[in-house]
């Protein structure tokens, strides 16, 4: 382990103290010790900075953009650390600044997409077109908490529907593009949950509607009762 090292301006050896730090060199220390470093820099600071200027000037938009990423980095690490430290203060702060501004923060929503309607439409439907099966589960738990129906199905539970029914519509047997049906319609009390949803040709629910399940399926000329059998199977009611 090196305790000492020449100094090549002033010849002399002194303790590793006496050297700054740099971790490019071999024994990572500067090569002058810190004594001859000031001195060089107070006898040609006019020609540092006249490099400095020239480096940053011919540089100058990689320095920024390293800048701005370490400054984002040590910034969202911090805010990071801060929040999980700090994250039930801060869910409670949030909820009370909610409660007690809700006009304020009401009327400043609806003038933004005021201002930015078009903007902000053309974001929605893309994401809507993206995340068909997220914004359908969205719409579907406002649907069900105002009528204080239970609406816990999540989309891997949807997928996995899907993938029961081998991608088919559950009452035609037909491979076309699916939809969530309330096997018990939210108007008779049918909650969006597993056991409840079925995957279904738009052809079917726009016939089916909220009428009942057993009255419907019935009068329909692609009736099948093995297909029925197994739905009923699946979603837990007795083959009777």
């Amino acid at each position: 382990m090196v305790v000492t090292k020449l100094c090549p301006k002033c010849k002399r050896i002194l303790d590793v103290i006496m050297f700054a730090k740099d971790m490019t060199r071999v024994d990572c220390l500067q090569g002058l010790c810190k004594k001859c470093k000031k001195d060089y820099k107070i006898k040609n600071k006019k020609k540092i900075q006249e490099q400095g200027k020239l480096y940053y000037s011919e540089n100058k938009e990689g320095i920024l953009i390293r800048q701005k990423q370490s400054y984002d980095d040590g910034r969202n690490k911090y805010h990071k650390q801060y929040y999980e430290k700090n994250k039930k203060s801060i869910l409670e702060d949030r909820k009370e600044y909610r409660i007690n501004n809700s006009i304020k923060i009401k009327t400043y929503k609806q003038e933004y997409y005021f201002i930015n309607k078009e903007i902000i439409d053309i974001k929605n439907k893309k994401y809507h077109k993206e995340n068909p099966d997220v914004c359908r589960k969205a719409y579907q738990i406002r649907k069900s908490k105002k009528l204080s129906l239970p609406a816990t199905l999540t989309v891997p539970q949807w997928n996995q529907i899907k993938k029961d029914f081998n991608y088919d519509c559950a009452y035609c047997g037909k491979e076309l593009k699916l939809t969530q049906e309330h096997f018990i319609a939210v108007s008779k009390g049918g909650g969006y949950e597993l056991g409840n949803i079925l995957p279904i040709c738009k052809s079917c629910n726009s016939s089916k509607q909220n009428s009942d399940f057993f009255e419907w399926y019935h009068r329909q000329k692609y009736y099948n009762k093995k297909r029925e059998t197994f739905l009923l199977n699946y979603l837990g009611y007795p083959s009777n």
